[in-house]
């Protein structure tokens, strides 16, 4: 019995690996956040967006990222 708890736990754990490496997207591999954090005017920018609740004049990858 204490087996097949391990070869159960051991098969829960495989699932659950497999299910969450469909979860990550490459969407933010490419964003240069150090040049969005070194320019004033785009972090006010993004951090009005992403704490506000304006929607007009954000950039695409803010509002993604406030929808996430």
């Amino acid at each position: 019995m204490r087996n097949f708890a391990f070869v159960l736990l051991g098969a829960v754990t495989v699932v659950i690996a497999q299910n969450s490496q469909g979860q990550y997207t490459s969407k933010w591999d490419s964003i240069d956040t150090k040049s969005i954090i070194d320019n004033q005017r785009l972090f006010s920018k993004y951090k009005a967006c992403i704490l506000g609740d304006t929607t007009t004049g954000c950039p695409q990858e803010a509002l993604y990222l406030k929808s996430e």
